[in-house]
């Protein structure tokens, strides 16, 4: 291009040529290449290609446009670049290609003169000649992307482990990769040419072969799981897609499958089923076992509830009649004896009913519900207000917070906290109990804590079992089931539970409540 505008600069004794390029969106058309000006002169020089300059009513005409006075011309608004050049006459032609126009290509002189027949055409010719060449250039750019296209897809194709093979409209296989011939074992020299129906999908019944053909050439995608035969008489499963091939001008040419072997998926599916068929089996032993565990424990509580209730109660009525009728001639030592039979008697209903106690809480249903924990703390506070009376103890409750808790439960995990840290503060003056919560590690965790006896850590894993104790019951009543029963109402809500301590300097208590 620079050699033709400086070659027809002088050919049409012109001071200025220059090409002007079209915009890819046609909205602009912006100088290129000039000769006759200097290019730095040409920066915001673009004009709108909308007819409203001369090349743009060059182009939008498609006729070369010729002015004798740029100054004058009322067809279209002159260049002011041309003008502060000393541009008076000019003229212009559109550069076309067979696809599209690429801009225009003018010539322009600083003293007036009339242009030739001549002229005109050598500007015309040359002009056809250079779309011509900007056409070539722009379908050989195309092709070699095209090409580059071509070889990404091909190597893509070639280097996929899957199967990836095109038919024709008459299942004849057109082209066949290493993928596929790993699965088949036919190579491509074998594959290409022949049915695809013969190779590949020979295991598939005829019906269903037509069914899933009919549905491909109407357009639409398939997928599909069946088993093949491969060249060495092995049977394979695969599973792929198929879907319609299409020519440059969306004429359907054929189909396109991509497939992939599924037979150790299949094997290891196959395992896995079973080993589900031989966990819900176990499931299902485990769960009539648990049933029958759960019938005996049932009866257990009956008989704990009823049949042991009935000869308890005759040994305490019993101890209790001698003790009012012979009382004044039995020796000191007989009523020792039958005051502590007595006594015994009522400890152990006591643990019966702690026993059926802990045993609801597990049957029991789970009813969360938001609820203000502070409540619960006070509630837990009314019922062990008789609770050693005449003491001094200072309970302290911080702001505890809602959370998704069964009421009912939690009320009594903070009786039985309290009560403990209320019964082993015993001694102490004044006797201090802190209920509040902190986080830790992105928990809620509450807690009670205490000054009381405290315990040694040694033993703690042992503060949560049934009729455990660290303490001597001579010093500290119970039953024995408190703090089990704690664990098992946090255990129930997802939570756990533990105790810091130390020996006569407090404990400690600490649980968390899972999440709802």
């Amino acid at each position: 291009m620079e050699e033709i505008v400086r070659v027809l600069r002088d050919a049409c004794r012109a001071q200025i040529a220059l090409v002007l390029e079209l915009s890819a969106d046609g909205s602009t058309l912006r100088p290129r290449i000039a000769a006759g000006l200097d290019c730095t002169d040409m920066d915001g020089a673009t004009e709108l290609a909308d007819g409203r300059s001369q090349a743009g009513y060059a182009l939008r005409h498609n006729a070369p446009v010729i002015v004798t006075d740029l100054a004058r011309e009322t067809r279209f608004s002159p260049c002011r670049m041309l003008l502060d050049h000393g541009a008076i006459c000019g003229m212009s032609v559109a550069i076309r290609g067979r696809a599209r126009p690429y801009g225009v290509l003018a010539v322009f002189r600083t003293r007036r003169r009339r242009f030739a027949a001549d002229d005109v055409q050598m500007l015309a010719a040359t002009a056809g000649v250079l779309g011509l060449s900007l056409g070539r250039a722009h379908a050989e750019a195309q092709l070699r992307a095209s090409e580059v296209r071509s070889h990404l897809l091909a190597s893509i194709v070639g280097q996929s482990e899957d199967a990836i093979l095109t038919r024709d409209l008459d299942d004849v296989i057109v082209s066949w990769n290493p993928g596929a011939e790993r699965l088949y074992g036919y190579s491509a020299l074998e594959a290409i040419g022949r049915k695809a129906r013969e190779l590949q999908l020979r295991d598939m019944s005829e019906q269903e072969y037509r069914r899933v053909l009919a549905r491909i050439r109407g357009g639409q995608p398939v997928r599909f799981e069946t088993r093949c035969t491969t060249k060495d008489g092995q049977a394979v499963y695969v599973f792929g897609t198929a879907g319609p091939m299409y020519d440059d001008a969306g004429k359907q040419i054929g189909e396109v499958v991509v497939a992939r072997d599924v037979t150790e998926l299949r094997k290891a599916r196959k395992a896995l089923q079973q080993a589900n068929n031989a966990l819900e089996q176990r499931v299902a032993e485990r769960t009539a076992q648990l049933e029958a565990a759960y019938r005996e424990a049932e009866a257990l509580s009956y008989s704990i509830a009823h049949d042991l209730r009935a000869p308890l109660r005759a040994i305490s009525g019993y101890a209790r009649i001698l003790e009012d009728e012979l009382a004044p001639i039995l020796p000191d030592q007989a009523q020792r004896y039958l005051k502590r039979m007595g006594n015994n008697a009522v400890r152990l209903g006591a643990l019966i009913d702690a026993l059926l106690s802990l045993q609801r809480l597990s049957r029991q249903p789970l009813a969360r519900t938001a609820s203000r924990l502070n409540e619960a703390v006070e509630d837990a506070l009314n019922w062990l207000r008789g609770e050693q009376p005449g003491r001094d103890i200072q309970i302290a409750v911080d702001e505890l917070g809602a959370a998704e808790v069964d009421p009912a439960l939690i009320r009594l995990a903070f009786a039985n906290l309290l009560s403990n840290a209320i019964k082993f503060t015993r001694g102490r003056n004044p006797a201090c109990v802190t209920v509040g919560t902190l986080q830790r590690e992105g928990e809620q965790v509450y807690f009670v804590q205490d000054n009381g006896a405290g315990f040694d850590m040694r033993f703690a894993d042992k503060l949560f079992g049934v009729f455990q104790r660290l303490h001597p019951e001579a010093e500290y009543e119970g039953s024995g089931i408190g703090l089990a029963s704690v664990h098992r109402i946090v255990q129930r809500h997802g939570g756990r539970i533990w105790a810091e301590a130390e020996v006569d300097r407090g404990a400690t208590f600490y649980f968390t409540l899972g999440k709802a």
